[in-house]
C-alpha cells in the first residue's frame, strides 16, 4: 500500500487524507469481504466504518507495517459487527417470515409473556447472592467477564453463582 500521502495525511491535509484512504479502500474490501461475504450489505458498512477508524485513529500509527494495521482495523470492525449482530438480533420487518404468521397463536404469546413475569418475579424472590448475578448475566444478557468485574469476583464464581440461581429459579417455578 503506496504511504506517499500518509505524512501530509497524518498533518491534516485533507486532499492528502483522501487520497490515503482512497489507498486503504481495496485493503480493507478484502479483509471485510473474506470475514463477511454472506452479506453484501455488512461488507459495505464495515468497509466503511474501517475507513471511519483508520481516518481518525491516523494520528496513532507511528510506523511498522501499515498495511497489517490497515487489516487490523478492519477485521477488528467485522468482529465487532459480528458479535452485535449476534446479541441483537435483527427485528426488521424484512426478516420476518411470513410462515410465521400461520403459526401465530395470540394465546401462545400471551402464555410466553405470563411466563416472562412470572420469571422475573421468582428471581426478585432470590437471595440477592445468586438474584444480582442471575439478573446480570440471564436478564440483562452482560457478559460472564463484564459482570464478573462489575461485582468485583472471579468469573468462576460469577458462573457458580448463576447456576445455583437458576437451579433454584427451577425449583421455585416447578413449585407453581
Amino acid at each position: 500500500m503506496p504511504t506517499d500521502h500518509l505524512p501530509a495525511a497524518k498533518a491534516g491535509d485533507a486532499a492528502a487524507m483522501n487520497e490515503f484512504l482512497t489507498a486503504c479502500v481495496p485493503v480493507a474490501t478484502i479483509r471485510v469481504w473474506r470475514i463477511l461475504r454472506r452479506d453484501s450489505h455488512m461488507v459495505d458498512d464495515a468497509v466503511q466504518e474501517s475507513l471511519i477508524k483508520v481516518w481518525r485513529n491516523l494520528h496513532t500509527f507511528h510506523g511498522g507495517n501499515l498495511t497489517g494495521w490497515v487489516i487490523r482495523i478492519a477485521t477488528n470492525v467485522c468482529y465487532d459487527m459480528l458479535r452485535y449482530q449476534q446479541r441483537h438480533p435483527s427485528d426488521c420487518i424484512d426478516d420476518f417470515d411470513e410462515t410465521l404468521m400461520d403459526d401465530y397463536d395470540p394465546l401462545d404469546s400471551l402464555l410466553r409473556a405470563e411466563q416472562a413475569i412470572a420469571v422475573r418475579q421468582a428471581v426478585g424472590m432470590l437471595k440477592d447472592y445468586h438474584k444480582v448475578p442471575v439478573e446480570l448475566v440471564c436478564l440483562q444478557e452482560m457478559e460472564y467477564i463484564d459482570a464478573a468485574n462489575l461485582l468485583g469476583i472471579p468469573v468462576g464464581t460469577l458462573k457458580s453463582k448463576v447456576f445455583r440461581g437458576k437451579a433454584a429459579l427451577g425449583k421455585m417455578l416447578s413449585e407453581n
